[in-house]
């Protein structure tokens, strides 16, 4: 069971979604409030992390600098902004 919350202060309303999926089972049953289609990101960022060869947690990493937070993938040049 997945709850995700979309905190974005800048909203007019909260956007809320909740993803079940069952042992055995292929598909998941989900729930969604809220302009924000919170399980389609999620479901974006499955497919993204699959066409990567399903990298390992420890393969991610996080800098924090004064200039911001970017995201990395095994090496600084494959980085994205948080």
């Amino acid at each position: 069971i997945l709850t995700l919350r979309d905190t974005d202060p800048a909203a007019r309303e909260p956007s809320l979604a909740h993803i079940a999926v069952g042992p055995g089972r292929s598909h998941a049953t989900v729930t969604e409030y809220g302009p924000r289609p919170l399980a389609e990101d999620v479901l974006a960022a499955y497919e993204w992390w699959r066409a990567l060869g399903k990298p390992a947690l420890s393969t991610f990493k996080i800098t924090v600098t004064a200039k911001g937070t970017r995201v990395w993938l095994d090496t600084p040049a494959k980085s994205w902004p948080l």
